[in-house]
């Protein structure tokens, strides 16, 4: 009898874990090559549940003036490739007279490393710098 409830509750057990879902993937991106048009941080985090199109964003930018991650769009390009996308509305360092709202875009693509390209773009469309660095998932 003890047996039989060892089976049953082992194949109940490995049927829990076969359907468990996908969980959320954190990743912490360095960005090493900046341009100098002021957005791009040195460090992004990315918090990714592809399974929901979920994805929220942090950087010191959005720590500074929200204190919190802020949600993004996500768009899977291929099976290495996915777009993240997200806006800041008053950014702090915005430029005297300028536009107060920045919009970003990432690309995160899956090779031998996960690297990361960013792009900023202020509302009125004008360049707010470019990155590129690595990922790796967070601990």
């Amino acid at each position: 009898m003890f047996k039989a409830f060892s089976s049953i509750f082992t194949a109940g057990c490995l049927s829990v874990v076969i359907a468990a879902p996908v969980m959320a993937q954190t990743y912490d991106c360095n960005i090493r090559q900046r341009s100098w048009a002021g957005l791009i941080s040195e460090s992004y985090r990315f918090e990714i549940d592809a399974a929901k199109g979920r994805v929220s964003v942090l950087d010191p930018i959005i720590r500074f003036s929200r204190g919190k991650p802020v949600k993004g769009a996500l768009e899977v390009v291929s099976e290495e490739e996915q777009r993240v996308t997200w806006e800041v509305k008053d950014v702090p360092i915005a430029p005297e007279g300028g536009p107060t709202d920045a919009r970003f875009e990432a690309i995160l693509t899956e090779g031998e490393t996960l690297d990361v390209q960013v792009k900023a773009l202020w509302t009125d469309e004008s360049d707010a710098g470019t990155g590129k660095g690595r990922c790796t998932p967070a601990e």
